[in-house]
């Protein structure tokens, strides 16, 4: 009997367990909704670090990122990947699957016809998983295209695999897509 009653509140702390971490869950959920906007940073100093993980990722977003009158480090941005690094784009239309070099082009062209004005992409969080000398890190991240203080950000979960060769960082592939009403970024990607 006594067995009976203390299984019986052993199932009810867990059932009452439950819907406290369900509650708070959900509380998390709502206030991740209100994120505070970023502006662009202008000026910035940087130096390329490719001797850490952090370092090739920060470096892969200030490479591309830049200002109205300025243009890309697309040099900076090719020295992130192996030179037959993959890029993947995934849009609700279609999957686009390019090389190292076709991207840079791409990108080169849309600058040069001012069809980019400027563009600034930032880490919002990240989660990495290493084992050995190889690494797989998923990256969320806010954009904007031909905006100088965007009111409101594309944003996105990049997928990066990485290995580490002749003391350095690589990126041998990257894939990306962007969020859409249907499918919002997880709540630990905000």
């Amino acid at each position: 009997m006594l067995l009976l009653l203390r299984l019986k509140n052993l199932f009810l702390y867990r059932k009452y367990l439950t819907v406290f971490l369900v509650i708070i869950l959900i509380i998390t959920m709502l206030t991740g909704f209100y994120c505070q906007k970023t502006k662009i940073p202008e000026n910035e100093v940087f130096n390329e670090d490719f001797s850490s993980i952090d370092g090739v990722i920060q470096t892969l977003y200030f490479s591309i990122t830049f200002s109205a009158g300025s243009e890309p480090d697309l040099s900076l941005l090719s020295n992130c990947f192996t030179t037959d690094a993959l890029f993947i784009r995934i849009t609700q239309d279609t999957v686009l699957r390019m090389n190292r070099e076709s991207f840079i082009s791409s990108f080169r062209h849309r600058v040069e016809s001012g069809q980019l004005t400027s563009f600034y992409e930032a880490e919002i969080k990240r989660k990495s998983l290493t084992w050995g000398s190889m690494t797989q890190v998923f990256s969320s991240y806010q954009k904007a295209v031909n905006m100088e203080q965007p009111s409101e950000f594309i944003r996105g979960i990049n997928s990066m695999q990485l290995f580490y060769d002749k003391d350095r960082w690589w990126i041998t592939s990257i894939i990306w897509e962007e969020e859409t009403e249907e499918r919002l970024l997880p709540v630990e990607f905000r």
